[in-house]
Parts: C-alpha cells; sequence; structure tokens
C-alpha cells in the first residue's frame, strides 16, 4: 500500500468516525455539526425570556450560519496565521481580532461585540454543540485534518463568543420576526429574514449559499417522508424527546436521592445499633458495679459481726472470772 493510499484509508475511517456521530436530520441537509442541540438551545433561550413559541426548522439554518461563520473566519484569515518554532501554524487570538476589525462587512456585524468579549469567561461552555465536537468539525473540515494548524485555547473561545453572539442576535431577531407575522413558532423563514438584518457582504454571500442548499434538501427531505407516511410534526417530536430527557435526568436524580437517603438509613440503623451496644455495655457495667458493691458491703457485714462476736465473746469470759 503506497502512502498515498494509507492517507486515504486514514481519512476515510476519520470520515466515519465524525459521521456516526450526526444524527439522521443533520445528514439529511448536509450539515456537519448536529441540528438538534441548536434546537433544544433555541426553546432554551426563549423559556429564559418566558416566551412561549416554538421552534421549527429554524435550528437547520442555526447549525448552517455556524458552520459558515467558523469555515469563513479561519480560511479567510489564514494568511495571517504564524509558523513557530515547531513548524506549527497558530491562529492567534491577536490576529483573530484584527482581522475582524479589518473587514468591513464583519466590523459591521461584530464592531460592538468586541469590545464586549471577557477572556475570563468560558464561552465553549455556552455553544449549542459540544466543544469536542466542534473542535473534531474544525480539523476535519476546516484544516482538513492538517496538524500542523493549531487554534488555540484563547482563539478557540473567542471564536465561541463571536458564534454564541450570532446565535443569540439571529434568536431574537427570528422571534421579533415571528411575532409580527402573528405566528406561535420561529421557523426558518423568520432566522432567513434575521439573517439579512444582522450581515452583509462576503459573508453573508457564503451563508445565503449555504442556507439556500440547506433549505431545498429540507424540503426534499419532507416530501419524501410525506410519500413514507412519515410527515409527522418534528417540532412536537423533538418536544417528546426533550421531555423524555428531560424525564431520564429527573430519574436519575430522583435514583441518586434515593439511594442517599437509603446510605442515610443505613447510617441512621447503624448509629442506632452503636447506641443500643453503648446502652447495654453501661447496663452491663452499672451491673458489674452494683455486684462488687453488694460484695464488698457483705464483706463489712461479716467483718463487723466478728467483732461483735470477738467482743460479747471476751465480755463473757471477764464476767466468768
Amino acid at each position: 500500500m503506497t502512502k498515498k493510499d494509507k492517507t486515504s484509508t486514514k481519512n476515510e475511517q476519520t470520515d466515519g468516525d465524525y459521521n456516526k456521530d450526526l444524527n439522521k436530520d443533520t445528514q439529511a441537509v448536509g450539515l456537519e455539526l448536529n441540528v438538534k442541540p441548536f434546537r433544544k438551545w433555541m426553546k432554551e433561550h426563549y423559556e429564559r425570556q418566558s416566551k412561549k413559541v416554538g421552534v421549527i426548522n429554524a435550528h437547520y439554518i442555526m447549525a448552517a450560519v455556524d458552520q459558515v461563520m467558523t469555515f469563513s473566519l479561519l480560511h479567510g484569515m489564514s494568511d495571517s496565521f504564524k509558523k513557530n518554532d515547531k513548524g506549527i501554524y497558530d491562529v492567534s487570538l491577536e490576529d483573530m481580532m484584527n482581522y475582524i476589525r479589518l473587514i468591513p462587512h464583519l466590523a459591521d456585524t461584530f464592531h460592538y461585540s468586541l469590545s464586549k468579549y471577557d477572556d475570563t469567561l468560558d464561552y465553549t461552555k455556552q455553544l449549542c454543540i459540544e466543544k469536542k465536537m466542534f473542535n473534531n468539525y474544525i480539523n476535519k473540515y476546516v484544516f482538513n485534518d492538517n496538524f500542523r494548524m493549531n487554534l488555540s485555547k484563547s482563539s478557540l473561545n473567542f471564536l465561541s463568543y463571536l458564534l454564541v453572539q450570532t446565535n443569540t442576535m439571529l434568536a431574537n431577531t427570528g422571534l421579533i420576526m415571528t411575532e409580527f407575522a402573528k405566528k406561535s413558532r420561529v421557523n426558518n423563514n423568520a432566522l432567513t429574514s434575521a439573517l439579512k438584518v444582522h450581515f452583509s457582504g462576503k459573508l453573508y454571500e457564503d451563508i445565503m449559499k449555504k442556507v439556500d442548499g440547506v433549505e431545498t434538501l429540507l424540503k426534499n427531505k419532507e416530501k419524501q417522508d410525506s410519500e413514507k407516511g412519515d410527515d409527522k410534526d418534528d417540532d412536537k417530536d423533538d418536544d417528546k424527546d426533550d421531555e423524555k430527557g428531560d424525564e431520564k435526568s429527573k430519574d436519575k436524580k430522583k435514583k441518586k436521592l434515593d439511594e442517599e437517603g437509603s446510605e442515610d438509613e443505613e447510617d441512621k440503623g447503624s448509629d442506632d445499633e452503636s447506641e443500643q451496644e453503648q446502652e447495654q455495655e453501661s447496663e452491663q457495667e452499672s451491673e458489674q458495679e452494683s455486684d462488687e458493691e453488694d460484695k464488698k458491703s457483705k464483706v463489712k457485714k461479716g467483718k463487723k459481726t466478728t467483732n461483735r462476736r470477738n467482743t460479747e465473746e471476751k465480755t463473757s469470759t471477764k464476767k466468768i472470772n
């Protein structure tokens, strides 16, 4: 096997390892970031605002935006990557911030966000997706498994911050569009309209190109589901999945509490047994002390009786004499 064949085989294996973590809905629309966590994030975001709205297909758009944002930013600034002593190209936080300031359409969208960035916070925890999957996406689809590319921890945190800001902007604007249209669910059209408000230039073009492709595949998916008789409301199905997940979480907490309660009862039982043992030992000691005192008392009485008899005998002897 040639070196090229080995590399090809390795890449195919990596593809398989990554793709197996993608759910069917994600694969159906040609995305590399799982879409369901985006829907869950949107639902929780609206609940925190006390907004009772549903989410239908909007999460597909948000996932597509995050993919394009990540790809465009890192590829766009690739010329500024600096090679370190070990031959690794580092993506520094400073270079990333400068790139956004210098590109007009990026500065228009994110100039306010730059001033609000707090490097003491971990924004990767606020992402819609898991940090591990996000890292895998960057390494595989952005850096093409090039081990010489390195996104520093601070750079990854800043990139995560930009995505969190973007998702929040789109979710909020999409909600406004939905309420204006007097709808009860935020859909893909609401988020697509929100994109026109917040993005411009090449980034907007790149995002819309991806979004158009996703929406086309989404329509095909819905058509195929309808033909198969599987045209159920995905929004309601996902709500059930979320409820099941919440129930499982509650069951785990309840089980844990029950176990802790059982342990407490066992501890309490062992404490009671210990107390009973101590009481029994104390009673036994008291009985022993009482027996010893009785013995001492009897000995003293015996001595007194003996002394009295001796005294009486002496007295009677004297009288006889």
